[in-house]
């Protein structure tokens, strides 16, 4: 199962492109931090549950009031109490930022991206192609993107990548315990099992090259997951009876062809990835059509194993891409490598993505979310009255009583006697719906001040009954 002899050893000009793909990742993570998406509201929602549940001991959600299965999980009742024990501790430490969180989330994308580079070694793919994908794996979108939120999916995805590497080095307690703790963080941690029957199904293919998985392998395996189901329980026993809602409200798409693969090539701002859709494609036709994946049964049967995950996990995210994109990366990679131009594919890849991410600071360079803080306290007094906002704006007030302007709940029946409301564009343009029926009939505004935000005008009310 080794690949291409001539494609084995590191060549001078790889190490200067390595090198070309390590300079541009610190750049593009260095100039891009805090302002790649400046608007994110996730990074605000998985926050501040993260902080009701460590500080207050809240387990659902009251920012958002999402509802479990139907727009979200609800907070941490069923999964996520992984994701902010740990994420919650070292911000109590450091701060409720969106920069440290970040932070955070890099280091498991770093550290995920080296699992892969160790797997593809373990699987007989030669250290070259490991290095390649392992550097490219830091700056394509999906791991890129994860890397810039607060949100479970790069915990989750190094978790994976763990599970998996544990399973290829026969580790198959940890495989199972891994994989365990990467689903109650997130339900598409999944994916370690789909990572692990793919490597079982390529080793069956590969013409008596491997063997069937050892039947101690299997119950250690077993012993792992059980004591990660295990874990789980003891975490959320309490809430067990909403499982079955949000396994199957919240795994629901919006239309037969609607998943997170559609959403990622067909959904994005410009159409961004319909190149490597097309790309992937050919690559997939091209090594059919030569029957050239017999030499490596990994690298198609993973990829038929990502599409078949599209299809199990309907919620329609593109976050959740990260989880599959080793499979389409590999499958270029591998492609190109065969054919001695593996080198050729890692610089089509980086000249692709580098003037994307130019683009972004190009339009988001300007962004500056302390100052933009800063002037939002400057304006708000400092009482224990509730904030209206939008979710950047949690960020200034994280230990108050906070609803943010896509709040899913009745604002009415327990609104305040008097809160302070932050206004941007989004309210003058229909948004903060739930809040609008009680401003209209139990309200009289206040301004207390206004200033100017990229452009937009934000204005701070003081309401009262």
């Amino acid at each position: 199962m080794s690949s291409a002899p001539h494609s084995a050893s590191l060549r001078r000009r790889d190490i200067f492109l390595l090198a070309a793909y390590g300079v541009a990742t610190v750049l593009v993570y260095v100039c891009l931090h805090g302002i790649y998406r400046p608007d994110n509201l996730d990074d605000a929602w998985f926050l501040s549950c993260a902080h009701n549940h460590v500080v207050n001991g809240i387990e659902r959600d009251v920012v958002f009031a999402t509802v479990p299965g139907v727009n979200g999980y609800g907070g941490v009742m069923l999964f996520g109490k992984s994701f902010t024990w740990l994420y919650g501790t070292v911000l109590r430490v450091v701060g409720w930022t969106k920069c440290a969180a970040h932070l955070l989330s890099t280091l498991w994308v770093v550290c995920g991206a080296a699992c892969w580079g160790a797997i593809l070694v373990k699987l007989g793919f030669t250290r070259r192609l490991a290095l390649f994908l392992g550097a490219a794996l830091l700056l394509v979108e999906p791991c890129f993107g994860a890397a810039n939120q607060a949100r479970p999916d790069a915990l989750s995805w190094l978790l994976v990548s763990g599970a998996f590497l544990a399973f290829l080095c026969r580790r198959c307690f940890w495989a199972g315990l891994l994989a365990a703790v990467a689903i109650e963080i997130h339900p598409v941690g999944l994916a370690a099992f789909l990572y692990m029957a793919s490597a079982v199904v390529a080793r069956a293919l590969g013409r008596g090259q491997g063997k069937p998985m050892p039947l101690a392998d299997f119950l250690w395996l077993c012993a792992g997951v059980g004591a990660g189901f295990a874990y789980y329980l003891a975490l959320h026993a309490s809430s067990l009876g909403l499982l079955p809602q949000i396994l199957g409200q919240g795994n629901a798409s919006d239309g037969a062809w609607s998943n997170f693969l559609f959403s990622y090539f067909f959904k994005t701002k410009y159409y961004r990835h319909l190149f490597e859709l097309v790309a992937i494609l050919l690559c997939a036709g091209f090594l059919v059509w030569r029957r050239q994946g017999r030499e490596q049964p990994f690298v198609l049967v993973f990829f038929g194993a990502a599409l078949l995950f599209s299809l199990i996990i309907r919620r329609p995210s593109f976050m959740y891409v990260v989880y599959v994109y080793p499979a389409f990366l590999l499958l270029l990679f591998w492609t190109f490598e065969r054919q001695g131009r593996l080198g050729l594919a890692a610089c089509l890849l980086l000249v692709f993505l580098l003037p994307q991410y130019a683009f972004v600071w190009s339009r988001n360079h300007d962004w500056d979310m302390d100052a933009y803080l800063a002037q939002v306290r400057a304006l708000v007094p400092q009482d224990d009255s509730p904030v209206v906002g939008r979710p950047n704006d949690w960020f200034a007030f994280p230990e108050r009583t906070f609803y943010a302007d896509c709040y899913q709940g009745d604002f009415s029946a327990h609104a305040p006697p008097s809160f302070v409301l932050i206004a941007g564009d989004t309210f003058r343009h229909g948004g903060y719906g739930a809040f609008k029926p009680a401003i209209r009939h139990q309200y009289t505004m206040a301004e207390l001040g206004r200033f100017q935000s990229r452009g937009e005008t934000v204005v701070i009310y003081q309401l009262t009954k």
